[in-house]
């Protein structure tokens, strides 16, 4: 039995002779520290039965204190995008589980590139948002480790410039863990994404951090974190910014969207909605989905945020009718173009 398929999860709570809200009750009386509020955990519960989200490794580890077997660690997230070669994501993935954990591969003793590194980690970027996970994969932990020799080579601005490509990358390498279902590694990778953002010195890139690690706790159940990290550091940008050209608009508005669906995973209708409010405010500022700083930000963006909270929060006759006024063919990003169908086929 495996906590990440829906029928057997409702299955075993039956047997059980529990209800949703008795199961929801039991949950939070076998945490160590506070979890989602009992309407909201009740909410998750049966977004996780109907097979709509898996839980996260959290509440996964709640579930096996209460007899649930656990799940067989080789399984693949089958809510992760497949790529476009029809693999798993996970397919390849042993050299940056190695290289993430101190086995990085051999630097080069040529001096850094930054130019080179500036194409590369734009490729993995858009290898990311294109699905094509295989490509990324083999190409990720060489250029972690190359980023991370340039950061101990280099002095002055072009080392700063060399941990904004780090921040990036490794906002990269999360978000494809995160998808392989493997969140300690991901909060490994999200926090040397962090470390190097705040090193750069650069508040757009410390405000893009902010959105891999609003999106970290949120996958691993930290929920009322999440909320916390994405109005904290939004605020942040906006102190040392003024969020005036559309680039800060962009990590700006795409941080509140993602505190948005945060808030709506931990039940809290008037905060998903005030943070959607405050990104569509953004977007006017910036038009057009330019993907600005990887963001994919935009109005067709933060149009299909809004599906995903209302149909989180229960509404799915709000989340079709929302995703019926948005044109696929606008949707330029195939990662988000099938968090979209799939919200869709939630709903």
């Amino acid at each position: 039995m495996t906590a990440d398929n829906g029928s057997e999860l409702r299955e075993w709570r039956r047997t059980r002779g529990w209800d949703v809200p008795e199961l929801a009750r039991r949950l939070r009386r076998a945490a160590d520290e506070p979890v989602a509020a009992h309407e909201g955990l009740v909410r998750m519960i049966r977004a996780w039965e109907r097979g709509d989200h898996h839980p996260s490794e959290r509440y996964e580890l709640l579930y096996r204190r209460l007899g649930l077997p656990a799940r067989n660690e080789n399984e693949p997230d089958p809510t992760a995008t497949g790529n476009q070669e029809g693999t798993s994501p996970a397919a390849g993935i042993k050299p940056l589980v190695l290289m993430l954990t101190g086995a990085s591969p051999e630097s080069s003793a040529a001096p850094p590139d930054l130019t080179g590194l500036t194409l590369s980690v734009t490729r993995a970027r858009q290898d990311y948002q294109g699905c094509r996970y295989t490509e990324l994969a083999s190409r990720l932990p060489r250029l972690l480790s190359q980023l991370d020799t340039a950061r101990r080579r280099l002095d002055g601005d072009n080392r700063h410039r060399a941990c904004a490509l780090s921040a990036d990358a490794y906002h990269v390498a999360a978000g494809f863990l995160l998808k392989t279902g493997d969140p300690g590694l991901a909060h490994v990778a999200t926090d040397r994404s962090m470390t190097a953002a705040l090193a750069s010195q650069d508040p757009l890139t410390v405000g893009a951090s902010a959105r891999i690690l609003t999106h970290t706790l949120t996958s691993s159940g930290h929920l009322a974190a999440a909320v916390t990290t994405a109005h904290e550091h939004a605020a942040r940008l906006d102190r040392e910014t003024g969020i005036t050209t559309p680039e800060s608009q962009s990590v700006y508005g795409s941080l509140l969207l993602r505190g948005a669906l945060a808030a709506a995973q931990h039940g809290q209708r008037g905060t998903a909605q005030e943070m959607l409010t405050e990104a569509a405010d953004a977007v006017r500022q910036v038009g057009t989905d330019a993907n600005l700083r990887g963001t994919a930000f935009g109005p067709v963006n933060t149009a299909m945020h809004q599906v995903n909270v209302a149909v989180t929060l229960g509404d799915a006759g709000t989340g079709i009718d929302l995703a019926r006024r948005i044109d696929l063919r606008a949707v330029t990003v195939t990662e988000r173009k099938a968090w979209l169908l799939i919200d869709v086929a939630r709903a």
